[in-house]
């Protein structure tokens, strides 16, 4: 890249009428109003620039130009980075106010007014390129607007004045910024349309994030997605583009001095990295002045608090320059990185920067040093993708337990698991006796998969040798705790199982180490279901969901997929539609054939079998899955069975039903209750002993798997008393169904078969004494409000009951109490409301709400 020329040769544009003499600038490329040209003719539409055949209007951006035209303000900003849409925007206003009547005086950087044709007070000025502007002629036009009818508009890639906050605090100022320029999701969406490119959500949420909404680089990109495989357009395009890389070098590098372009390109490392290392990677002492300097004039990057921070595009386009001009420096640049990270005990920074040195010691010395604790962190994509890139035959004691570690839980080859074990015993020498990984091998050994019979004794993890390396490691003496409670629960002490599990969720939680949490809390849920404590199990299950997951999205580690399913799995108990993620887990995880993916693929099957018209297909999709995975997933056999066999009986296809009955028995064992359910759907109605039966298995404590099983008797035998038209049994059934349904925090039995549990719980509405607020809920359930007018999404029976609570004016917390939830699950909630009816606020959601008839 050439030396530019000096950023002096780019001088700036004088207004004659405000002092100083018109001197013209660099063009953009449009039409526009010269200085030749008499003021007066610029009130006419065709010397406003023209708008490009694909220019998509944005309604939202409209409102700052509302008030303008209808508030009290009088000057409006747009300040943003080159190509971010900033001369569109004001070319469409510009259109618009010319349309309707309205003065309009476009100016740009070569334009100026001038003496003969004075500045009207009723005139709508547009100043485009205003950066280009002097600073003192800019500052006198922006001031001439006070007080008078006039209203300035003006757009630049910077601020050229010093301050503008004068004209903000007397109300007279509206500013745009540069991410409030960025296009949405919805947004890319609709111009890839206009150029007859189909595009769905996760698609358009894609070019979005590569491009970081920046519309040059969007415009850019759409035409090519006419061509080609769409994700893979995307993945290459920013760094590949040759269109963006002359836009970038034209209108940004070109424009800047070489000490700015070298300085960029040797810290283009990480999209933000911390000014020091910037300081550390181009050897010069003022590269944090320099980037500074850059940072004033062009929002592509940002310094701020001692970080540098580059747009998405311009960090792609320096990092593919680097990789051009010297591909060793700029893997050498990332292993510097690296080791300066290490150094500051910053280990996903470190290892990320390691990969992308390419340097096979670099990368497992991070391992060694870090895995560990990346691993039970949640980091454990992360972690594979180091151990990937490791050649074979170079692995160490560190590395092969960093493998074994993230195959459990979720391991589901026990060859596999055999051979990394015998792998790491042989290297585990003396020289490995000061690093935590002996001991964690150790811990490891407790987890071992399905079908690997364990014959060695189990490990004394109290030995002092252990002792000591668990005092230097918080995650490690978690690791080892588990490995007590998963210990005691073989050995049938599954209370003291319960109560070290449940103190590694605790700590695990507070020290941010998620896949220690929730390894934790699955173990702490199944000996709660093993004790028949649904409340612990349901309990748990809700706080994980409530702490959520801290990794990126788009990130395929395990610890984030189980994440997703213990959210999933408690919003589809409590009647909630299922995240989108979900489609997220199943398809980063290749599908069912990955074990992770199971539970997600049946929860959305559960939740097509709820509400579909047809569901057969869901049905034979449902039971293949539990066929192939049920003797590991026996609680997803246990949730499943009742809504499949009643779905096979109600469609005559009794000998399926049978078979799946028959399953379910070879699953769960002949004593369960959900075998009892299945045999009560399964029998005649007009058989003697159906209830009774139903009712004895109940009555004598039968073993379920599954929270539901329980609720789901009560509604059984509710429905069949009322049948028979005895209606005070009807309702003793419902309320013993209700009053387990709070206790267990679950809905869901009321929505199977149709919602059958739900309607019949709306027929008694009102007699359920302490419980009719949740037995409006679940009669609610059956019939959850549909959109009304200017409603564009329903809302879900959650959202509805926390709207009724809303008139009552009770605090979140009270509304939380009353609904058993958490404040943050109502804040939450109430987020979502205030969206849906477009309102700002409480008051106005009751109106809103009262308006559409959901009040």
């Amino acid at each position: 890249m050439r030396k530019p020329p000096s950023r002096s040769a780019n001088r700036p544009v004088t207004l004659a009428a405000l002092g100083g003499d018109p001197v013209r600038a660099i063009p953009k490329g449009h039409a526009v109003t010269t200085i030749e040209q008499p003021m007066s003719a610029r009130r006419t539409r065709g010397l406003i620039p023209e708008l490009m055949i694909h220019h998509l209007r944005r309604p939202r951006l409209d409102i700052s130009l509302a008030l303008l035209r209808d508030g009290g303000a009088r000057i409006l900003t747009v300040w943003s980075a080159a190509g971010s849409g900033k001369t569109a925007l004001l070319t469409e206003w510009a259109q618009r106010l010319d349309s309707a009547h309205h003065a309009v005086r476009w100016l740009d950087s070569r334009g100026s007014f001038d003496e003969e044709h004075p500045v009207l007070d009723d005139e709508w000025v547009f100043v485009d390129d205003a950066h280009l502007v002097d600073p003192g002629v800019l500052t006198r036009l922006l001031d001439s607007a006070v007080g008078t009818g006039r209203r300035v508009i003006a757009a630049g890639r910077f601020q050229p004045v010093h301050s503008l906050s004068y004209l903000a605090a007397a109300g007279t100022l509206v500013e745009v910024r540069g991410d409030e320029l960025a296009f949405t999701p919805e947004e890319a969406s609709e111009l890839a349309g206009l150029h007859g490119v189909h595009l769905g959500r996760a698609t358009s949420t894609a070019l979005v994030t590569r491009t970081a909404g920046w519309a040059t680089g969007i415009a850019l990109a759409v035409p090519k997605l006419l061509h080609g495989d769409v994700d893979d357009v995307i993945e290459r395009f920013v760094a590949d583009s040759r269109a963006v890389g002359d836009f970038l070098s034209a209108e940004i590098l070109d424009h800047s001095s070489y000490d700015e372009v070298e300085t960029l390109i040797a810290g283009a490392v990480s999209e933000s990295l911390p000014g020091e290392l910037l300081v550390e990677l181009t050897g010069r002492a003022d590269a944090q002045v320099i980037a500074g300097r850059f940072a004033s004039e062009n929002s592509l990057l940002t310094v701020r608090d001692e970080r540098v921070s580059f747009h998405p595009v311009l960090f792609a386009f320096l990092q593919a320059e680097g990789r051009r001009r010297d591909p060793a420096a700029h893997r050498d640049s990332h292993g510097r990185a690296a080791l300066w990270y290490a150094a500051r005990e910053h280990p996903v920074e470190a290892l990320g920067h390691a990969l992308q040195s390419e340097s096979a010691s670099l990368i497992r010395g991070m391992v060694e040093r870090f895995g560990l604790d990346l691993v039970l962190g949640g980091h454990g994509a992360l972690v594979g993708q180091a151990l990937r890139a490791l050649p074979r035959g170079t692995e160490t004691l560190g590395v092969i337990v960093a493998r074994l570690l993230l195959q459990i839980p979720f391991s589901t080859d026990p060859l596999l698991w055999a051979r990394l074990i015998e792998d790491a015993r042989q290297h585990d020498h003396p020289s490995y006796q000061r690093t935590p990984w002996p001991t964690a091998l150790e811990a490891i050994e407790c987890f071992p998969p399905d079908g690997v019979c364990r014959t060695a004794e189990l490990p004394d993890l109290r030995a002092p040798r252990h002792l000591a390396a668990r005092a230097t490691s918080l995650p490690l003496d978690l690791l080892c705790t588990l490995a007590e409670a998963q210990m005691l629960r073989v050995a049938g002490e599954t209370r003291d199982a319960l109560a070290a599990a449940g103190r590694v969720v605790e700590s695990a939680g507070t020290t941010g180490y998620q896949w220690l949490q929730l390894h934790a809390a699955e173990l702490y849920s199944n000996c709660a279901i093993e004790l028949e404590e649904w409340e612990k199990s349901s309990s748990m299950e809700e706080r994980v969901a409530e702490r959520g997951i801290t990794l990126a999205p788009g990130m395929t580690d395990p610890v984030r997929a189980a994440a997703v399913i213990i959210r999933a799995s408690r919003d589809y108990q409590q009647g909630e539609p299922l995240s989108r993620e979900l489609d997220d887990v199943v398809a980063s995880r290749g599908g069912t054939a990955d074990a992770i993916a199971v539970p997600a693929r049946v929860l959305q099957l559960l939740e097509t079998l709820d509400a579909a018209d047809d569901p057969l297909d869901a049905a034979d999709e449902l039971e293949s899955i539990l066929h192939a995975s049920g003797s590991r997933f026996r609680r997803l056999v246990a949730a499943a069975s009742l809504q499949i066999v009643a779905l096979r009986v109600a469609q005559d296809e009794l000998p399926v039903a049978v078979a799946f009955a028959d399953f379910t028995e070879e699953m769960l064992g002949d004593d369960c209750l959900e075998l009892a359910n299945l045999r009560f759907v399964l029998r005649d109605p007009s058989h003697p002993e159906r209830e009774a039966e139903l009712t004895h298995a109940i009555a004598r404590g039968a073993r379920c798997w599954h929270p539901n099983a329980v609720v789901g008797a009560s509604v059984l035998l509710a429905e069949s008393a009322h049948a028979a038209g005895r209606d005070h049994v009807c309702i003793s059934h419902l309320t013993t169904a209700l009053t387990h349904a709070k206790r267990f925090r679950t809905v869901r039995p009321f929505l199977l078969r149709g919602a059958a549990g739900a309607r019949l719980t709306g027929l008694y509405e009102g007699r359920f004494g302490h419980l009719n607020p949740l037995s409006s809920t679940v009669a609610r359930l059956a019939r959850v409000a549909p959109a009304g007018p200017g409603l564009t999404v329903a809302l879900t029976p959650k959202e509805h009951d926390i709207l009724v609570e809303l008139p009552v004016h009770q605090s979140v917390a009270d509304i939380a109490a009353g609904q058993y939830l958490s404040v943050n699950t109502v804040k939450t909630h109430l987020r979502n409301i205030y969206l849906k009816l477009g309102a700002t606020g409480r008051t106005e959601a009751v109106k809103r709400a009262t308006e559409l008839g959901l009040l």
